[in-house]
């Protein structure tokens, strides 16, 4: 590391010194590094009070019985921080810095990768495949996020299934079709087989390319009226198939896929709750917040407001690109930490996808804040 740690870190104490003292540390969230003399980085920690985490590991009194781990008192000299707004922006610094000051660890220390899927048009029986490496290919589409591998393997498998798309590459590349199991089974249509259906598979290529950008809902009319057809007229097989499809589409429409889109579409408003200031004397304190603009390839952090001055957000959220970018170094590491807290049983803070709920509605967006940080209009008057 040759950048010195007070570039990295926006506050420094020295925990040996009289003017030291806990109720100088802040209570809040951020991110802290015990060093040593020589400024040399120990622990690197997140943490939801630094305060208390200072107290909890270097302020205690060390024990008479053996300690399995080195004694941060003996050692630590230093401690650095930064405050964070919410526990996304805490986790982002907390990456970054790892990769600072402990790239050796930092396999051990992120988070695992995410999961997407990928599919690049310009390949030979081109289809749906998981990939936990977002925009490798320039030429290939990206869905995501997802909680795990096991919904993004559902996605791919149910319009690979679809659009009978390919589903062994493998074997249609090398030319051994005829060993598939899908083949042997009936249940594709062998397009490698034939050189001659390969503009057929490109039409069911582009169909299955937008038909995977549009709302799984938008197929499902179709469909549904297909497997009447059907079914009046005896095909009862044909018609338990299509009914197969438009179950796989209506779990595409649950929880674990409520944030799935063509990742360069992705674009999310996650607002927290910051420090409640008295910006008039003898009136109640208001909580100010900030929000971050989040999409497949960096995040934004916006302007800080409260209640009443949600319209400058809106302005802010409209607007070119000017505040302080939080760029993604590493594609996989923000779309892991992205998919981290967005299917989190309950995520701290405001999350909103506006693709599918545009802000751009005042009132609208108040409420939506109201609601989720339990305010009342009697605190923003």
């Amino acid at each position: 590391m040759d950048r010195p740690l007070e570039e990295l870190f926006e506050n420094k104490r020295n925990l040996t010194t009289a003017e030291t003292t806990l109720r100088s540390l802040p209570s809040e969230r951020g991110v802290l590094l015990f060093a040593d003399s020589n400024s040399r980085p120990i622990q690197l920690l997140l943490t939801a009070d630094i305060r208390r985490t200072v107290q909890s590991k270097w302020a205690q009194p060390p024990t008479s019985e053996p300690a399995r781990k080195v004694n941060l008192r003996s050692v630590a000299v230093y401690v650095f921080y930064t405050l964070a707004a919410g526990e996304y922006h805490s986790q982002w610094l907390y990456n970054r810095l790892v990769h600072l000051l402990f790239p050796e660890q930092a396999e051990e220390l992120l988070l695992p990768q995410p999961h997407c899927v990928c599919l690049n048009p310009k390949e030979r029986w081109a289809a749906f495949s998981t990939s936990s490496r977002p925009f490798q290919e320039k030429e290939a589409f990206y869905w995501g996020p997802f909680p795990t591998r096991r919904e993004a393997d559902f996605f791919a498998r149910t319009f690979n299934d679809l659009f009978s798309l390919c589903r062994n590459r493998s074997l249609a590349l090398g030319g051994s079709g005829k060993k598939c199991s899908y083949f042997q089974m009936g249940s594709c249509p062998a397009f490698c087989l034939d050189s001659s259906k390969q503009p057929c598979y490109q039409k069911a290529l582009e169909q299955a390319v937008r038909a995977a950008q549009s709302p799984p809902a938008l197929l499902a009319a179709p469909l549904s009226e297909q497997m009447k057809t059907l079914a009046a007229r005896q095909q009862f097989e044909q018609a338990q198939a299509v009914k197969n499809h438009l179950d796989a589409l209506a779990k595409l429409q649950t929880a674990p896929y409520r944030w799935t889109s063509e990742l360069d579409k992705l674009k999310i408003l996650h607002i927290v709750e910051g420090r409640r200031i008295r910006f008039e004397p003898k009136r109640p304190k208001r909580p100010v917040y900030q929000a971050f603009l989040i999409t497949s390839r960096m995040a934004e952090k916006l302007i800080n407001f409260t209640l009443p001055s949600v319209e400058k957000l809106l302005e802010a959220l409209f607007s070119p690109p000017r505040r302080c970018l939080l760029p993604a170094d590493n594609l996989s590491e923000h779309m892991a930490l992205t998919s981290l807290y967005l299917y989190k049983s309950h995520p701290a803070g405001l999350w909103l996808n506006l693709n599918t709920e545009p802000c751009t509605d005042c009132r609208t967006l108040q409420q939506k804040i109201q609601e989720c940080f339990q305010n009342t209009p009697q605190q923003e008057q």
